[in-house]
């Protein structure tokens, strides 16, 4: 009968060292597992801060450019915006402002120059107008009809011999 009891004791720690290697084996598993996932959440976390300040330094840079000055951009200030009948003696060639004509020049692309007091006028309700010299080339002249008339429509495009700005 001590056989009997000894070969109990012996098989209930045999259990007892099988399930505490178990644990062991359970334990090392979660931990394992719990940190490939906070591995993988970290790496995402880090991959989406990265994109995000990526964008934040892009815009800021888009920022920056939008507000920094033009070269070669000249603003005129304190232009009359009468309507008139007769013609008007601008001081620059195209005109940018100033008194005009009580119709304005449809927006369009338009071959031959139009009259200055008609795209003034154009001019002053938010068109845009795009002159050209006669000695530029037809590709130029096709290409640049092509980009001013593409969007909004609101752009003017038209010959303009006199030009002197």
């Amino acid at each position: 009968m001590g056989d009997g009891k000894k070969q109990v004791r012996e098989r209930a720690a045999k259990v007892a060292a099988m399930r505490a290697e178990q644990m062991r084996k359970e334990r090392r598993q979660k931990f394992l597992l719990f940190g490939a996932v906070t591995v993988v959440c970290l790496g995402l976390i880090a991959a989406v801060a990265v994109a995000l300040a990526g964008e934040a330094r892009r815009q800021a840079e888009v920022e920056a450019a939008a507000n920094a000055p033009i070269e070669g951009v000249q603003e005129y200030e304190d232009l009359s915006a009468g309507h008139v009948t007769d013609p008007v003696d601008y001081g620059t060639s195209p005109p940018v402002g100033g008194d005009h004509s009580t119709v304005w020049q449809n927006c369009d692309v338009y071959t031959e120059p139009v009259p200055n007091e008609n795209a003034v006028h154009s001019l002053e309700h938010g068109a845009v107008w795009i002159t050209y010299s006669p000695d530029l080339s037809a590709d130029q002249v096709t290409a640049l009809t092509e980009k001013a008339t593409r969007g909004q429509g609101y752009t003017l495009v038209s010959l303009d011999p006199p030009m002197s700005c």
